[in-house]
């Protein structure tokens, strides 16, 4: 008997709603990184000492020093303004005026607060509301939402919120330093230090207890 109501409160759960819910979900929560990722390209400019530019299209050859582009036909070497950057994908366009300004303020920047800014705090605007209504541990919540909060104490159900910002903190460092990795290694290690202890001070997991005598357990 018990067996069988089991069953049929997963089934009464799983419904074509509820899955279609729970896909689109573990999805966004998959495809997180890539579309920051895909947020900060514009960011990626990179100093070149000159260029190789086709004589007939303006476009440029990365991969052409100065003697191989001086013996092509159709290539002239230009020699790269003091303190000029490129942008690393288009390497024709002059980073932060012209064409690459015009695609940060009408690309860029959408893409960053729609996605890289906009996806937590929508995610977030959900969880909300089912913590206040106190349904973060009704089955059907669970099974739609629950990979962004479930494995943490019901008061943090936020934390999700600091890993997936840490992590576009992280991905921004890699482009705008990409000329300095050694900063961006720094910086990275000292963000991912900030969150351990964070997390070593706050102790955000679900199922934490008290051991006997006063100390503290993780209990997995």
């Amino acid at each position: 008997f018990g067996l069988n109501s089991k069953k049929s409160a997963l089934k009464e759960v799983r419904t074509r709603r509820n899955i279609t819910v729970k896909g689109t979900v573990l999805m966004l929560y998959m495809i997180y990184p890539s579309l920051v990722r895909q947020a900060f390209t514009l960011w990626d400019c990179i100093e070149l000492r000159g260029r190789c530019v086709n004589e007939s299209d303006g476009s440029v050859n990365p991969h052409m020093g100065n003697y191989t582009c001086a013996a092509t036909a159709g290539y002239q070497w230009e020699d790269a303004l003091r303190g000029d950057t490129y942008l690393s994908m288009a390497t024709e366009l002059t980073c932060w005026n012209g064409k690459h300004l015009a695609y940060v303020l009408a690309i860029g920047v959408p893409h960053t607060l729609l996605y890289v800014l906009g996806m937590p705090l929508l995610a977030l605007y959900f969880l909300y509301q089912h913590k206040k209504n106190r349904q973060l541990r009704d089955p059907t919540v669970l099974f739609c939402f629950g990979l962004l909060y479930d494995g943490y104490k019901e008061s943090v159900y936020w934390w999700q919120l600091t890993v997936a910002y840490s992590k576009s903190l992280i991905v921004f460092l890699c482009y705008y330093f990409a000329n300095q990795p050694v900063v961006t290694i720094l910086l990275a290690i000292l963000i991912f230090s900030g969150n351990i202890l964070l997390e070593v001070l706050f102790r955000p997991w679900a199922g934490h207890k008290s051991a006997p005598g006063g100390a503290n357990n993780s209990v997995s």
